[in-house]
Order: structure tokens, then sequence, then C-alpha cells
């Protein structure tokens, strides 16, 4: 194996098949020996997870559905326009689990808030709990996980607030030891954190501003 390879990280297992997020580059993935296999997953209707990024997808009809709004059968029957079907965590869990070789891990990033135990049942169910790293930008799905006792490593993920400039910085500033609601969205401050936003389903609707 390439030395280079125990400190890549594949991010959505991009770049080993056709689609991201696809079995196909997951078990690519797993067989390259890159040192981590990163995934995003989103939460249908009923509590299904699958694997994907964004909070809607384009069916192979064509028609532009929220995940979230999704029962289990309808999500297991979904594909992308180019046939790829959609792939649960569960599935997504074995895989890895058969094809990794023993130094990979495995990365979740948690999209949607209010389902962190529930993904940690399917990490220990696999028996993965020592290979996997959790990553949300939610802080409650941290602060669940870290309540259930897990092993795993809990890693924040935010955007930067330099990226709105003056803007950005001031209200970082304000924030830094607050919480403030603006319409929809939770404004976070570095020395603060929520356990009560429930189950949302909804990745985005909450934004967490870090300040530094």
């Amino acid at each position: 194996m390439d030395p280079l390879h125990r400190k890549l990280l594949s991010h959505r297992a991009r770049g080993f098949g056709a689609r991201e997020h696809s079995r196909e580059a997951l078990e690519r993935a797993c067989d390259s020996g890159v040192a981590y296999v990163e995934l995003d997953t989103r939460v249908g209707k009923d509590g299904e997870i699958v694997l994907e990024h964004d909070a809607y997808v384009v069916t192979g009809e064509g028609r532009r559905v929220r995940l979230a709004h999704l029962l289990k059968a309808q999500l297991r029957g979904l594909v992308h326009p180019d046939g790829t079907p959609i792939l649960t965590l569960r599935d997504a869990l074995r895989i890895f689990k058969e094809r990794a070789n023993t130094d990979q891990k495995i990365g979740l990033d948690l999209k949607d808030a209010g389902f962190a135990q529930e993904h940690l049942a399917l990490v220990r169910e696999a028996g993965l709990e020592e290979k996997a790293v959790f990553v949300s930008w939610a802080p409650q799905a941290l602060l669940e996980l870290a309540d259930a006792g897990t092993s795993a490593p809990l890693v924040l993920s935010h955007w930067n607030v330099m990226r709105f400039g003056r803007l950005g910085s001031t209200l970082a500033r304000s924030v830094r030891d607050r919480r403030v609601s603006v319409g929809p969205f939770v404004l976070l401050g570095e020395r603060s954190a929520r356990r009560d936003l429930g189950r949302t389903g909804i990745g985005h609707q909450h934004g967490l501003f870090c300040y530094g």
C-alpha cells in the first residue's frame, strides 16, 4: 500500500465511482486503502437513514423531493436520474465492515439534527464503534452522542464566519456567549449549545456561528 494512502480521507467516496455515496464508490474506496471514508447522512420521515449530502434529491423521474418527507419504503425505492439507487446507512456500514482493512476509519457527517442516537445504534449494531468518527454541524447532535457514552471521536463542523466579512465578525462577537433566534435560524456562540432543537430532520434550518 502506498504510504500516502494512510493520510488520505475519501470525501463522500467521491471519485471512486460514477456517483458519490454509491455502493460502487464505497466499495472501491474501501478497497483503495485510504485512511478514512467519509459519508454524509440524511434521515427520512420515519427515521430511515440514508447516504446523501443535500436535503433534496432529484429522482429518476425528474422530481425534486425532500428526503425528510419520504417514508422508508419510498427511500429504498429511490434512484437518481442516472439509475443509481440511494444507499442506506445500514447497508453502507455492512459494506464497510466487509471490505475495509483493519486500519481504515469511517466518518459519518450527520446533516440532520435529532437522530444522533439512531446513528450510534446502527454503528454499534455493526460492531464499528471503534472505527467510527462522528461529525456534525449541529452541536446538540454531538452532545447526544457524548451523553450516550460513545467511544468514537466527535468533530464539530461549521461555516467559517469570516466568509461573511465585517457582518459575520460582528454577529459572531454579539452571540459569543448567547443563543439568538432570528426567524428560522438559531445563532450559537462559541460558548453556547442547545440540546432542545429536537428532531428537526432539516440540516440547514439552523446556523452555527463560531467566533474566530
